[in-house]
């Protein structure tokens, strides 16, 4: 595992957000991949399980989840300087946070409605996502900017873009408080450079899935029936189970 890197913000686009909330695997560090997302999104670089459906991409100051063949350009940006979510946080809490916030934005794309612990802000284009809900008088919340750099992106953008710029129990100005776009602007510059590092790295993973299928054993059918939980072999189980069940599995 190479050096922590200080990552100054994440980009997320739609198709990868969707993605990431959708895998099993992705939703708990009790998982190899769900531990390695919670590493990386600390700005360190374990290996991360490759994805036929979106890219990681790591650039100088930014770390991005990219779909691919994406024709979607909605977009979160975290800016990390002044929204440090993951810092300081266990890996757990920083996989938790990350599903938080993904969700919340699907949910702004798709039009869905916000539950308890998620609101609009009157009046504004700010959104407020609580993610420990359980929290007591002073509960931590992180702020979303809807409209980010809305002057100089509203003739640029191809689809809708989101800012989280904040974050802690500091209410801040509410509806009048202007959001930073000093890295949220940095980040949507870097997004086309980023996308070709995702098609070189879909044209990687596209080979090594066409090598994997020309030298897999097919098993037949059995007489058309789809098969059960039992007919399963050790290779399709292991996917499905997390690091403490393949230790009790493997121990001798």
């Amino acid at each position: 595992m190479e050096n922590k890197m200080e990552l100054r913000f994440i980009v997320v686009d739609r198709g990868a957000a969707t993605e990431l909330v959708a895998q099993r695997a992705m939703q708990s560090v009790e998982f190899n991949d769900g531990k390695s997302l919670a590493l990386l999104l600390q700005g360190l670089n374990p290996t991360l399980s490759p994805s036929k459906k979106f890219s990681k991409i790591k650039t100088k100051d930014g770390l991005f989840f990219l779909a691919h063949g994406d024709d979607k350009s909605d977009v979160l940006v975290i800016d990390l300087v002044e929204a440090p979510v993951f810092s300081k946080r266990s890996d757990s809490e920083t996989l938790f946070l990350f599903q938080k916030i993904l969700r919340f934005s699907i949910k702004r794309w798709e039009r869905m409605a916000f539950n308890f612990t998620e609101k609009l802000l009157a009046n504004s284009t700010k959104g407020l996502l609580f993610p420990f809900s359980h929290s007591a008088q002073v509960p931590f919340r992180l702020t979303f900017e809807l409209a980010p750099d809305k002057r100089r992106r509203e003739k640029r953008a191809k689809g809708e873009e989101l800012l989280l710029y904040k974050c802690g129990t500091d209410e801040g100005k509410g509806a009048a408080e202007e959001a930073s776009t000093t890295i949220f602007r940095k980040a949507i510059d870097a997004i086309p450079e980023a996308h070709q590092l995702a098609k070189n790295s879909a044209t990687q993973v596209a080979e090594l899935n066409s090598c994997s299928a020309a030298l897999a054993v097919t098993r037949l059918a059995q007489s058309g029936k789809n098969m059960s939980v039992g007919e399963a072999t050790y290779d399709e189980w292991e996917p499905l189970l997390t690091t403490a069940q393949k230790d009790f599995i493997l121990r001798n």
